[in-house]
Parts: structure tokens; C-alpha cells; sequence
């Protein structure tokens, strides 16, 4: 279930959503009738993800809520980091207007888009502060530096990038030392052969 599930992503990802939702779906029917709620992992983001990617933004919003609470719950302060910052991005994307909806997804989604538009970048930015906030707590620098940069491009907006980057270039250098620290490792494992 977890290539799947990372299958499911990747046709997400890959401008396939509805059929990375169909797949997602699947697999959280099957996790739901064997009572294996703690592998939602695999599928809770990705499939409020997909929503959002097939234009259902309020059901795909209300999801990854949701899935960022069930990561926290269970302790999975990676999951909640990456939802977390999944969601900054879509509501980044909104406030850009990065990606031009189509009139059937605007019409769809009115409503939502009356209540949330307006505060798109308040709402990257809580979402981004939420994921730095998991990220640095857990050590997930990888992550923080990603939401770090996000806040970044939406402070651009306002001209008041130059404050956010540093800080999310002070978050790289521990990506980069695991990086290498990881190399070593492998280097030694080979030479113990």
C-alpha cells in the first residue's frame, strides 16, 4: 500500500489528479476496512492535495486540516510539517495567482474563494509558520527550509523578502551537513566490505 500510495502522489504531482485521487481514495477504503488508521500517513495529504488539484479546493482544504491534525495526534511531526507546508503552498499559489483557474473550477469553488481569496497570503503565511514552527521542533530542516522560502516568496509580494531568505539560507546548512554526514556514512559502509 505505501507504492501505491506513493503512486498515487506521484500522478498527483504529475498533473494526473484524478487519477491520483481514484488511487488515493482506494487505499484509504481499504486502510479504513482493516482499521490500519495509522498508516492514513501514507495517503491523508496527498489526497486532500489531489482535491485541491482537481479543483475542489474547500473539500481539499478542510482534508489537509484535518490530516495535519491526525499527523500531530499520532506523532508524526514529519507529516504535519510537509501538510502543513503543502497547504502554504496552495493558498501561496491562490495569492500569486500562479496558476489561472478555469471558469468551471471558479464557478465550483465561489464561495470559498469569497472567504479565502482576500486572505490567501495570511493564510500561506500562518500555514508556512506552522510547518516552520513542527519543523525546526522536530529537526526537520529540510522542510523548514522549504516553508522559510515559501514565506519568502509571499513577503516578495510585499517587498519584505530580504529578511525572510536569510533565514531560510541559515536552514540549509544543517540539510547540507545530513547530506554529507549521509555520504560518509555510505563511503564507510563500502570500505567495511
Amino acid at each position: 500500500m505505501i507504492n501505491e500510495g506513493m503512486k498515487g502522489l506521484s500522478l498527483t504531482l504529475g498533473g494526473r489528479a484524478a487519477e491520483g485521487l481514484t488511487l488515493l481514495q482506494a487505499i484509504w477504503c481499504r486502510l479504513n476496512e482493516m482499521r490500519y488508521y495509522t498508516l492514513f500517513n501514507i495517503v491523508d495529504m496527498p489526497i486532500g492535495l489531489a482535491l485541491a488539484s482537481v479543483g475542489d479546493l474547500a473539500k481539499g482544504g478542510d482534508w489537509l486540516e484535518k490530516a495535519a491534525t491526525n499527523h500531530q495526534g499520532l506523532g508524526n511531526s514529519h507529516g504535519a510539517a510537509v501538510t502543513q507546508y503543502v497547504t502554504g503552498e496552495i493558498f501561496r499559489k491562490m495569492a500569486t495567482g500562479a496558476e489561472k483557474p478555469s471558469a468551471d473550477v471558479l464557478r465550483r469553488n465561489a464561495w470559498f474563494l469569497i472567504r479565502h481569496l482576500p486572505f490567501a497570503k495570511a493564510h500561506a503565511l500562518r500555514h508556512y509558520d506552522e510547518a516552520i514552527r513542527i519543523g525546526r521542533g522536530a529537526e526537520i530542516h529540510g522542510i523548514t527550509a522549504q516553508a522559510l522560502l515559501g514565506k519568502a516568496r509571499i513577503h516578495r509580494l510585499a517587498r519584505k523578502s530580504a529578511a525572510a531568505l536569510p533565514a531560510a539560507r541559515a536552514e540549509l546548512s544543517p540539510v547540507r551537513r545530513a547530506w554529507l554526514s549521509a555520504q560518509i556514512d555510505a563511503e564507510e559502509a563500502l570500505l567495511m566490505r
